[in-house]
């Protein structure tokens, strides 16, 4: 089974969940990160990834580390 649709539908459900309820980013991210390290391979949340701004991530990793 290809992971890319699912990838697909996974960001757009994603996307929509957070206008909905208005989620905070940097929230988000952090939940995201925590599913890329329980699975590092899994394509979904490899494009959720690409949807932040690479200085966003790196912030949000850098409060990680020092909690």
């Amino acid at each position: 089974v290809s992971e890319q649709p699912l990838s697909a539908s996974c960001s757009c459900r994603s996307r929509r969940i957070i206008g909905q309820f208005d989620l905070e980013p940097n929230r988000v991210m952090d939940i995201v990160l925590n599913c890329f390290e329980q699975q590092p391979r899994s394509l979904s949340s490899m494009v959720l990834l690409t949807r932040f701004k690479p200085a966003y991530i790196v912030y949000v990793l850098g409060v990680k580390f020092f909690q």
